[in-house]
C-alpha cells in the first residue's frame, strides 16, 4: 500500500511517501515563504524521489488538527483535491497523535504540545505500551498550567508549545529536564502516512472522501463575528 501523507498543522510543514509501512521519502519546510507556495513542489519532489506517480498512490492522508487553522485547511484541501482527482480514498489523522508517534520511546507520558497562542497550548498525553500508543489525556486547548495540574505522573514534552513554556514544565516537575525540541527530524507527515495505513488496514470501509478538521476551539473570525452581533 502506498500512502502520501501531508502535515501542515505545525511550524514544520512536511510531506511523506509511505510504502508498505515504511517511510520512503519525507520533505520538510519551515522557511519564510508561505506553505501554500511550497506544498505542491514538496509533493512533486517526494513523488519524484521515489519514482512514484500519483496514479500509483493508493490513498492520501492529512493531519486534521488541532493546529494552525490556515495550515490545516491547506493540507486537508490539498489531500482531498488530489484524492478526488485520482479517485482514491483520503484519511484524516489527528495531529497530536502523529506527533506522539514521532517521539523517542519513553517510560513517561508522551506529551506533544503546540502553541495555540493566547497563552494556551494544544496538548494531549499518550502512554507507550508494548509498542502501541494508548491515549491518556484527550486533545485540549488550555493554559499550560491547567494541563500540568491534571498530570498524575511525569511526562516527556515536545513541540513548539513545550519550547515556549519550558520553564513552567520544568518548574512543575521540580526542575527536571523533561522537554525535548521538536525539529525537522520530528516532522509528522511520515507518521500521518503510517497511521493512515493502519487505519485503512483496520477499516472495512476503505477510507473516506472527506476529512473533518479537528479545531478544538473556534477561530478568531468566528469569535469576532459573534462579539459584533
Amino acid at each position: 500500500m502506498i500512502i502520501l501523507g501531508i502535515d501542515t498543522s505545525t511550524q514544520f510543514a512536511s510531506v511523506a511517501l509511505v510504502r508498505n509501512h515504511q517511510i520512503q521519502s519525507q520533505n520538510t519546510y519551515s522557511g519564510k515563504l508561505s506553505i501554500s507556495q511550497k506544498l505542491l513542489g514538496m509533493i512533486h519532489e517526494c513523488l519524484a524521489t521515489t519514482g512514484t506517480s500519483l496514479d500509483q498512490v493508493d490513498a492520501f492522508a492529512a493531519a486534521r488538527g488541532p493546529g494552525s487553522f490556515t495550515g490545516l485547511r491547506l493540507g486537508i484541501a490539498t489531500a482531498m483535491g488530489l484524492a478526488m482527482a485520482a479517485k482514491k480514498p483520503v484519511v484524516g489523522v489527528e495531529t497530536l497523535l502523529a506527533m506522539a508517534f514521532t517521539a523517542p520511546p519513553s517510560k513517561h507520558l508522551i506529551c506533544p504540545w503546540l502553541d495555540a497562542r493566547k497563552k494556551e497550548i494544544y496538548g494531549a498525553a499518550f502512554k507507550l505500551s508494548e509498542g502501541k500508543l494508548d491515549r491518556v489525556m484527550e486533545d485540549v486547548a488550555e493554559p499550560p498550567e491547567t494541563f500540568l495540574k491534571r498530570m498524575k505522573e511525569e511526562g516527556f514534552f515536545f513541540g513548539n508549545g513545550a519550547e515556549i513554556h519550558k520553564e513552567k514544565i520544568e518548574s512543575h516537575f521540580g526542575g527536571k529536564n523533561c522537554v525535548g525540541i521538536m525539529n525537522p527530524h520530528m516532522a509528522s507527515a511520515g507518521a500521518v502516512g503510517l497511521l493512515a495505513t493502519q487505519q485503512l488496514e483496520n477499516s472495512s470501509e476503505g477510507g473516506d472522501t472527506f476529512i473533518e478538521p479537528k479545531y478544538i476551539r473556534r477561530c478568531e473570525a468566528e469569535i469576532n463575528k459573534e462579539t459584533k452581533n
